[in-house]
């Protein structure tokens, strides 16, 4: 029942989408790149603060500590940026001009100084998504329409997802199987993130805490 509901809502959405006309006359019906919204996503370099800062910081060490909000961020890389997805742990990744990655945090986070260095540490979900095509005017940081759009084939996407600053059993078992982005796989993707905001509180049996840092725009 919920993946119907998701699907029809997407759907809909996502067919209102399409019948709208066009504001530049262009068609990109096969570049991935169409329809994303600079607005929704961070500045297109990213940096990881060195080792060295660890030690300068009194580090976050449990969720409580964690005072900046829960937040989603959206970070996009292309053939022209890919090179920064090595602080997201994909190294020597190399992307054709039409594909796209889209690195989503769904994190608790605190800002800090180190020694005039701006340091994120947080702790939550990341959801990595590589998109191969979309068409029809689909915003890549628009998740519910975008799983419609590979129901419907729209759009080419497949996805992982990994945990930041947890670890344990339970942790790992929220975790859903990787594989294309469709209407499901997004109910599955949100139904985990859940599962793991609520395993990050405080005091929970079994999972161990420990708040990583987060890149940051420069």
């Amino acid at each position: 029942m919920l993946k119907t509901i998701l699907f029809w809502a997407a759907t809909i959405a996502l067919f209102a989408a399409c019948n709208q006309p066009s504001t530049n006359g262009t068609n990109n019906e096969n570049s991935s790149t169409e329809g994303t919204d600079p607005q929704a996503t961070e500045v297109k370099n990213y940096k990881k603060p060195a080792e060295s800062v660890k030690d300068k910081c009194a580090a976050p060490t449990n969720m409580r500590e964690l005072s900046g909000g829960m937040e989603k961020l959206f970070y996009q890389f292309t053939s022209s940026n890919e090179a920064n997805l090595s602080v997201f742990g994909m190294a020597n990744a190399k992307l054709t001009k039409k594909e796209v990655v889209v690195v989503v945090d769904f994190i608790q986070f605190k800002d800090m100084n180190c020694t005039g260095e701006k340091v994120r540490y947080g702790v939550g979900a990341r959801l990595f998504l590589n998109i191969k095509k979309t068409q029809g005017g689909i915003k890549v940081t628009d998740l519910p329409k975008l799983a419609a759009g590979v129901e419907l084939g729209r759009a080419s996407v497949t996805y992982s997802i990994k945990v930041i600053g947890l670890t344990g059993d339970k942790v790992r078992a929220a975790l859903p199987n990787t594989g294309d982005f469709n209407v499901e796989a997004y109910g599955k993707v949100m139904s985990a993130v859940d599962k793991i905001q609520m395993l990050a509180s405080d005091n929970e049996e079994g999972v161990v805490v420990e708040p990583q840092i987060i890149p940051v725009s420069n």
